[in-house]
C-alpha cells in the first residue's frame, strides 16, 4: 500500500515497491518517463469502460456523442492525441 500513486513509481524504480495497478494511460506515460526502469507486464487494459465526464442524461446528446466517439477511435484521432501528449510530457519531463 502507498498513500499517494505520484510516488509511487519512484518507490518501484528504488526497488522498495513492487507493482503498481494503474489506468492504461498512466501506465504507458510511465513506463516511457522511466524506461529500463518500469515497463508495462501487461499490453492492453484488462476492462473496457465506456466513460462520460460531467454530462447530462439526455439520450438524445448521449446518442450524438457516441456516434461522435465512435467515429473519432474509427479514424485513430484518440490514439494519436494521446501519443502527441505523451511525446510532449515526457520530453518536458525528464526523469533524473
Amino acid at each position: 500500500m502507498h498513500p499517494d500513486n505520484r510516488g509511487v513509481f519512484a518507490e518501484i524504480a528504488a526497488g522498495r515497491a513492487d507493482v503498481m495497478v494503474t489506468d492504461d494511460i498512466e501506465a504507458e506515460l510511465q513506463a516511457r518517463r522511466r524506461p529500463g526502469q518500469l515497463c508495462r507486464t501487461y499490453p492492453g487494459t484488462l476492462t473496457r469502460g465506456e466513460k462520460r465526464i460531467l454530462m447530462a442524461r439526455d439520450p438524445a446528446l448521449q446518442m450524438i456523442v457516441d456516434d461522435w466517439l465512435a467515429r473519432a477511435i474509427a479514424a485513430s484521432e484518440p490514439a494519436r492525441e494521446i501519443e502527441r501528449a505523451m511525446q510532449a510530457y515526457v520530453s518536458d519531463n525528464q526523469v533524473p
